[in-house]
């Protein structure tokens, strides 16, 4: 009979359990390297503050830097995730090992603003149109587009660059704050 109600004690101490007195594993930390706090990054930051990386136990942890900053300290190792998609697919490119694990957008945030006497392409011969840096997205996408109107970037529209490349210097650790 004790054994019965040894039986019945224990299956009842099961199910009655709170579920959560058992130990939570330890949360992952993970390094996420991030550009900007604007519109093209909202799903890295809407997820953060709604709880979604803690809910899938992520400590995220978000490093503000540029997009050579975030690509070199990819390649490196120095972070474990990048939100620069476009430096990351310039190093696939290259032969630097990487998977894409999503991308919240199905094509560039990138807008060609001019001057208001500036109104069809073609008033565009003979201009200036500022890129990002040398073989950056804005200044690949520029000339693709020029292209597409049928002109040649350097001799009909010249592109600037309006940032040069730099690299981080390698004893220099990247500043961090939370998002």
């Amino acid at each position: 009979m004790s054994r019965i109600v040894f039986h019945l004690l224990l299956l009842f101490v099961c199910v009655a359990a709170p579920r959560d007195a058992a130990a939570q594993p330890a949360a992952k930390k993970v390094r996420l390297g991030i550009q900007s706090n604007n519109i093209g990054f909202l799903p890295f930051h809407l997820a953060y503050h709604k709880g979604y990386y803690r809910e899938q136990g992520i400590e995220l942890e978000t490093i503000f830097m540029a997009t050579q900053a975030v690509n070199a300290a990819f390649v490196r190792g120095d972070i474990d995730y990048s939100a620069a998609i476009n430096g990351i697919i310039q190093g696939v490119v290259r032969g630097n090992a990487a998977k894409i694990l999503a991308c919240a957008v199905d094509r560039p945030l990138i807008s060609l603003i001019s001057r208001k006497e500036i109104r069809t392409a073609q008033d565009l011969k003979g201009k200036k149109i500022g890129g990002s840096t040398p073989g950056g997205t804005a200044t690949l996408m520029a000339d693709a587009a020029l292209k597409h109107l049928g002109f040649q970037a350097g001799r009909d529209v010249t592109i600037v660059p309006l940032r040069k490349t730099v690299s981080p210097p390698s004893n220099r650790r990247p500043s961090t704050r939370r998002c």
